[in-house]
C-alpha cells in the first residue's frame, strides 16, 4: 500500500508540475502579472515598465548564444548597500533576465517579437530573481508558442531549436532548484542564493549603450552613476572593488579579459565558498596565479571530462589543457 502511495504522490507532483499548477506559493503563474513588460497592441511590440530599469554587464554568462535583456527594480526609498567589495540588494528587489534570439539565428514557427530585447526576436524565457523575506527566490518563466506571455515552469523545460545553419540543439530552461546550482554561495554553514553579475559593482561599471523606448535617459550614462542619481545607492569608491573587462572587446589586456570571462562563467561555482570548492580549482578574478587557478593542476575528478589531458591549464598549450577541451565540447558529459 505504501508503495502505491509513493507512486501516486510522484504522479500527482509530475502532473501538477507539467500543468504549471505546482509553483512557489503566492507567485504569479503568468509573467504579465509581474507588470514588467507591457504589450503595446497598437504598435504590436512590448515595452519595459519605467520602474524596471535595464542594465548591462561588462562580462556576462554565455548561454547557447542567446541575447539577454537584464532589468533591475528597486523599491521606492530602499537602497543597495556595499560591503566587502559587493552589492547587497534590499528587500523587494527584482532582477530579471530575458533570453531571446534574433529571427535570423533560429528557425521557429512563431512570429518574432519587437520589444526591449530588440527588433524581430524570438523570446524564449524570462528568469526572475525576487528578494523576499531576506532570501532570493529564482523563478523561470517560459514564453508560449505564440510568444504573447510566459508561464511559470518550476520543473523547467527542454526546447528543441534549429539554428540558421540547420544544426539542432536542446535549449534547457532550468527548474526552480537548478537555479540554485549557479546562484548558491556558502555563508558559514548555510547555503544562500545570490545574484551573480549585478552583485559585482566592477561588472556594472560601464556606460549603458542600448536604446530602449521609455528609458532613453539612461543611454550613454555610467550605470553606477545612474544608481546614485536614482537614489538606489551611495557613491562607491571604485578602488574598493574589482574591475572587469568585456572578454570580447579589444580594450583591456588579454589577461584581464580572460580572467573576467572565467570569473562570470565559472567563478560563481569554482571558489572557496561555492559548490565546486572541493575541486581546488578557483576561477574568481581575485584568485592568485598558481595551481588553484588551474595552472599545471591535476583534476580531482574529471572522468571523461579530462579528454586525456594531464592538467587544467598547460601554459601556452591550449590543446593539452582540460579547461579548453571542456569549454569547447558540446557533449553534455564533458562540457561545463
Amino acid at each position: 500500500m505504501n508503495k502505491w502511495r509513493v507512486v501516486l504522490g510522484c504522479f500527482l507532483l509530475s502532473f501538477l508540475g507539467q500543468s504549471g499548477l505546482a509553483r512557489a506559493s503566492g507567485y504569479p503563474k503568468k509573467l504579465s502579472e509581474w507588470g514588467i513588460f507591457h504589450k503595446d497592441e497598437e504598435n504590436s511590440r512590448f515595452l519595459l515598465d519605467k520602474k524596471h530599469k535595464p542594465y548591462q554587464l561588462k562580462a556576462s554568462l554565455f548561454t547557447d548564444k542567446a541575447t539577454k535583456l537584464r532589468t533591475i527594480f528597486i523599491p521606492e526609498g530602499a537602497k543597495i548597500s556595499f560591503k566587502n567589495g559587493k552589492f547587497t540588494y534590499p528587500e523587494g528587489s527584482i532582477l530579471t533576465k530575458t533570453f531571446s534570439y534574433p529571427e535570423s539565428h533560429i528557425q521557429r514557427a512563431a512570429k518574432p517579437l519587437d520589444g526591449p530585447w530588440g527588433e524581430g526576436h524570438h523570446v524564449v524565457e524570462t528568469r526572475i530573481m525576487f528578494h523576499k523575506e531576506g532570501q532570493w527566490v529564482g523563478l523561470p518563466y517560459v514564453w508560449d508558442a505564440h510568444e504573447e506571455d510566459a508561464t511559470l515552469r518550476v520543473i523547467g523545460k527542454k526546447i528543441a531549436f534549429t539554428m540558421e545553419d540547420g544544426s539542432r540543439f536542446d535549449y534547457m530552461v532550468p527548474n526552480k532548484n537548478q537555479c540554485k546550482g549557479c546562484h548558491i554561495v556558502y555563508e558559514g554553514f548555510q547555503k544562500v542564493m545570490m545574484p551573480l553579475g549585478p552583485r559585482k559593482p566592477g561588472n556594472l561599471d560601464r556606460d549603458f549603450d542600448l536604446v530602449i523606448g521609455g528609458h532613453e535617459g539612461d543611454f550613454n550614462h555610467n550605470q553606477l552613476d545612474l544608481f546614485v542619481s536614482r537614489g538606489w545607492s551611495e557613491e562607491v569608491d571604485k578602488s574598493q572593488f574589482l574591475s572587469y573587462e568585456d572578454p570580447f572587446s579589444e580594450e583591456g589586456s588579454l589577461d584581464d579579459r580572460a580572467r573576467s570571462y572565467l570569473d562570470i562563467n565559472c567563478g560563481h561555482c569554482h571558489n572557496q565558498n561555492a559548490p565546486a570548492s572541493t575541486s581546488g580549482l578557483y576561477l574568481e578574478k581575485k584568485s592568485p596565479y598558481g595551481a588553484s587557478l588551474g595552472i599545471c593542476k591535476t583534476p580531482v575528478a574529471a572522468g571523461r571530462g579530462s579528454g586525456g589531458r594531464p592538467y587544467n591549464i598547460v601554459p601556452q598549450r591550449g590543446d593539452l589543457s582540460i579547461m579548453v577541451y571542456r569549454m569547447g565540447s558540446k557533449d553534455p558529459d564533458v562540457r561545463m
